[in-house]
């Protein structure tokens, strides 16, 4: 078993007085792609945000790498540098996609040919070179996921999220995003969480599985890949 990048205990979400979220205890190991699945408003994309420090869970302990999040009500700003999430409707800039995947080198004050150089790894892996002077608004869903992949890659995340990542991308996309996807786990040896209603998508990619249903986690499995 490898070591825990993840671990929940006694964690509520409420929204509006409804419980959103209540899992008594989930843990993740690191380096591996773990699907979370369920119907709509099961709470994948809920825990997700949690998992990705943009939402407060209401009650619970939740710790990266054995570092509890929100001790004493703070969040370290080391642990927001380690983790990135990309969304099901990734938003792009209206400039260039190199530009677009640029951007986080950029405000973290990387060179000019440093940033050059990063862009082009990313572009290749994600196998869009082609795109790099295309204008990021005028892509196809695919094309679009694909970019904001690469630009959540550039910054070197631990733990990349990515939500629904093919629900809003054509039929004829869906594998080829999926193969990216693993070569980018093969690559970069980073912990990749996949939210998913497509229970064989999570079969065919994941190492990791955890079913949520009305909040709850009814299932936690491991696959062999």
């Amino acid at each position: 078993m490898g070591k825990y990048l993840f671990k929940i205990e006694d964690l509520t979400h409420i929204y509006e007085d409804r419980t959103i979220l209540n899992i008594f205890s989930l843990a993740f190991e690191e380096k591996k792609i773990h699907a979370i699945t369920g119907p709509n408003g099961s709470g994948k994309t809920t825990l997700c945000n949690i998992l990705g420090l943009l939402l407060k869970p209401t009650f619970g302990k939740i710790w990266y790498q054995e570092e509890m999040f929100y001790e004493n009500g703070g969040l370290p700003e080391r642990l927001r540098k380690k983790i990135t999430m990309v969304h099901q409707n990734p938003f792009l800039f209206h400039t260039t996609v190199e530009k677009n995947v640029a951007y986080g080198l950029k405000v973290r004050n990387y060179s000019h040919s440093q940033r050059n150089q990063k862009v082009a790894s990313f572009l290749k892996l994600m196998g869009i070179e082609h795109l790099r002077h295309q204008q990021g608004t005028r892509l196809s869903g695919g094309e679009t996921q694909r970019v904001a992949v690469a630009r959540a890659l550039a910054i070197d995340p631990e733990v990349l999220i990515l939500d629904e990542f093919t629900a809003n991308v054509d039929r004829n996309y869906v594998k080829i995003i999926e193969g990216v996807i693993q070569d980018v786990f093969r690559q970069k040896n980073i912990t990749i969480f996949l939210v998913t209603h497509d229970e064989n998508q999570a079969s065919r990619i994941a190492h990791t599985v955890t079913h949520l249903i009305d909040g709850e986690v009814v299932d936690h499995s491991s696959l062999s890949h």
